[in-house]
């Protein structure tokens, strides 16, 4: 049996954006996972993949990385019943047997959680980086190892760490063609970065690392050296060694491509996957 309620069972309900009425439409409600949970007003709601287009609410025991984080909870429609029955797909039933149909709304959606700070808290210098559900009303800055759906894009975080997240059809429509284009599926795809400091020709870089990474490195500070380029190589394996943490090493090159171990320098780091 699961419940449809529209205020949280523990301080107060979320808030959500007010906008237009063009940001929000109608989607029938899951049951499943076959649990008893809510669907709260302002709350992160997504989609499994497949045929069957019905929306669930995202939860900390249960983490999917497959889900299709839609926006978020806004209103039921029609009288407000417990769900008593299951219909075919898992669709929920009200208690007159019938299926329940919820809003559902996209845009700029306000005032999630996110984690405590460490690699998963989402800061001001965020903002346009990619974040990901942990919950119904909690936002990471990473996809913990793959184990998370991706949400959106930060919008905005306030001064009480507040995160506003950005969820359109099209920015979700992006993210599936960005995984497609570099050959990652769109559920594993997660951005690590940092910067690093170059002695002697070479740096060692701790990441998680993945078969399917792209690491992009660009200079910050070119220090000693005639550093022309970086590479990081795949091969021999030493040079990428893929986990949770892994690693990757970084090389300043010249023109001919030969290493330069004199050189000394500063760079930013990306991971993408």
């Amino acid at each position: 049996m699961a419940e449809l309620a529209t205020t949280a069972p523990f301080g107060d309900p979320r808030e959500i954006d007010t906008g237009s009425l063009k940001n929000i439409y109608t989607v029938r409600g899951s049951v499943a996972p076959d649990e008893l949970f809510t669907f709260r007003k302002g709350a992160l709601v997504g989609i499994r993949p497949g045929d069957v287009r019905m929306i669930e609410v995202v939860l900390d025991g249960e983490p999917r990385a497959d889900l299709e984080i839609v926006g978020v909870y806004d209103d039921e429609m029609g009288t407000l019943d417990p769900i008593i029955d299951v219909g075919g797909d898992d669709e929920a039933l009200d208690s007159y047997g019938k299926s329940v149909r919820v809003k559902v709304r996209e845009g700029d959606l306000g005032n999630f959680d996110t984690a405590a700070p460490g690699p998963n808290q989402i800061l001001a210098e965020h903002v346009g980086l990619p974040c990901y559900a942990k919950n119904d009303n909690t936002l990471w800055l990473t996809d913990d190892g793959g184990m998370l759906s991706f949400a959106g894009l930060v919008a905005g975080v306030n001064s009480r760490g507040k995160v506003t997240l950005r969820n359109t059809f099209d920015i979700r429509n992006d993210w599936k063609n960005y995984g497609a284009a570099v050959g990652i599926a769109p559920a594993t795809i997660g951005i690590q970065t940092g910067t690093g400091t170059l002695v002697a020709g070479v740096a060692t870089i701790a990441a998680t690392i993945t078969a399917n990474s792209r690491i992009l490195v660009t200079m910050k500070d070119p220090g000693a050296g005639a550093i022309t380029g970086f590479a990081d190589l795949k091969t021999p394996a030493a040079d990428r060694t893929v986990g949770a943490p892994g690693s990757f090493k970084v090389y300043a090159i010249d023109d001919a491509k030969a290493t330069i171990t004199t050189a000394v320098c500063t760079f930013d780091w990306q991971v993408e996957g």
